[in-house]
C-alpha cells in the first residue's frame, strides 16, 4: 500500500470489478477507464485510489513501462463523480509518480490528456508536468490531446516543494 496525504494506492482486486464496471459504463468507453485486468504484467502497475476512509473512489496506473529505456505512461481516473475536485487525484498522481521515481527507478513519466479537460491538465501541471506538445484530431484521435511529462530529478524536486505532498512515501503491507 501507498500512502499520500489524503489518499492510499492498493492493488486492484477482483472485488473492484463490479464499480470500475459501473464507472466505465458512466464514463462510455473514457480511455484509461477500468482497463485494468487483474493479471500481473511487468510493464504496468494498476492501483486502486481509496481515501483515508477507506472508500474506493477511481484508479490510477503507470502503463507501458519501458524498464531499460525506464519511462512508463500515466493515466488517472476518479470514478466517483463526488469525489472529483477534492484533491483526491492531484495526491493520487503526486504518490503514484513517487513511486515510479523512488521505487521503480524510472527517469519519466509521461501522459496524454485531453486537452479541454481543464480539472485534468491543471491537475497534471500543479504536480509539475510539463506540456510537450499536441496532437491534433484525425484518425482515432477525434479531440486533441495534449502530451505531457515530468522527469525524475525536476519531478522530485517539484513533488518536494512545499506546494507538494509535504509526508515521505510510506510503503504499507
Amino acid at each position: 500500500m501507498l500512502e499520500g496525504e489524503h489518499i492510499r494506492l492498493r492493488p486492484v482486486g477482483a472485488g473492484d470489478g463490479p464499480r470500475l464496471r459501473q464507472w466505465r459504463e458512466a464514463a462510455q468507453g473514457n480511455a484509461g477507464v477500468a482497463q485494468a485486468g487483474f493479471g500481473r504484467r511487468s510493464d504496468r502497475r494498476v492501483l486502486a485510489i481509496d481515501t483515508r476512509g477507506g472508500e474506493f473512489i477511481g484508479q490510477i496506473a503507470l502503463e507501458h513501462i519501458a524498464w531499460r529505456q525506464r519511462t512508463a505512461e500515466l493515466w488517472v481516473h476518479i470514478g466517483e463523480e463526488s469525489q472529483r475536485s477534492r484533491g483526491y487525484g492531484t495526491d493520487a498522481v503526486r504518490t503514484a509518480v513517487r513511486y515510479a521515481f523512488e521505487v521503480l527507478g524510472l527517469e519519466r513519466v509521461y501522459l496524454r490528456v485531453h486537452a479541454d479537460n481543464r480539472p485534468a491538465v491543471r491537475c497534471y501541471l500543479k504536480c509539475g508536468f510539463v506540456k510537450e506538445g499536441l496532437l491534433r484530431g484525425g484518425g482515432r484521435v477525434e479531440r486533441p490531446l495534449l502530451l505531457m511529462s515530468l522527469r525524475r530529478p525536476e519531478g522530485l524536486q517539484r513533488l518536494r516543494a512545499p506546494s507538494a505532498v509535504g509526508n515521505s512515501l510510506k510503503l504499507g503491507p
